[in-house]
């Protein structure tokens, strides 16, 4: 092997390291820091609806994929590359499509129409 693909191989090694340790700790951090705030602010009640099916399907979707990647070092290198970023982005739009369902008192496929804020 050349020093080159050794030096590549080190850096990527170093990556999955640092992605890995990162996502598994703080994913609802994450996702905060990656999702808009105001994106859902103009949606409907049924848009929102939609936009939080969606997105469950989703996040099932990345967790099947990642589950199927494999718990050895190879599998999680690729998860953490390939779908780890998105799912970690749906999860904080998912939060945040919640959060302005409650702010708007909607109901919530599956869940019913929160009490009201005082």
């Amino acid at each position: 092997m050349s020093r080159r693909a050794v030096r590549v191989a080190a850096v990527a090694g170093f990556a999955a390291v640092v992605l890995s340790g990162c996502a598994g700790s703080s994913d609802d951090t994450m996702g905060r820091l990656m999702a808009d705030p105001m994106k859902y602010t103009l949606y409907s009640c049924e848009e929102m609806a939609r936009q939080e099916v969606g997105l469950l399907a989703r996040m099932r979707t990345l967790e099947g994929l990642i589950q199927k990647a494999g718990p050895d070092a190879g599998g999680r290198l690729a998860s953490a590359m390939a779908y780890r970023p998105e799912y970690i982005a749906v999860r904080g739009d998912l939060n945040q499509v919640r959060r302005s369902m409650a702010d708007k008192e909607c109901a919530s496929p599956g869940r019913p129409v929160p009490a009201p804020r005082r």
